[in-house]
């Protein structure tokens, strides 16, 4: 799913037109998952991703109104205040981190 999530912009990115609510949340989505996968972060990066998240959120409600907000969807309201306690990403935190300890071998 993270690579198709990484690649449907460049396939299919061209011919969605700009102002599509469903795909500009998408597009909002894969910035949200970019920071919290980048390997260096900032505290200004962690109060943008926590705008990001709010915004994400309420425009998923918006747009999907018979759909609730599943607990994934829930948990990384608080990476950001994490990424800010800890100084750094939150790698270590999630179910992925495996690949990403593995990648450097």
């Amino acid at each position: 799913m993270w690579c198709l999530g990484r690649f449907l912009p460049l396939i299919i990115g061209s011919h969605m037109p700009e102002d599509d609510e469903k795909w500009c949340l998408f597009l909002t989505l894969l910035e949200i998952v970019d920071i919290i996968f980048a390997e260096v972060t900032t505290i200004d990066k962690a109060a943008y991703l926590r705008d990001l998240i709010t915004a994400h959120h309420s425009r998923f409600v918006q747009l999907y109104p018979n759909c609730s907000i599943i607990p994934k969807m829930h948990y990384i309201v608080h990476y950001p205040r994490t990424m800010i306690r800890l100084v750094g990403n939150v790698i270590g935190f999630v179910c992925t981190s495996f690949f990403f300890i593995q990648k450097n071998f």
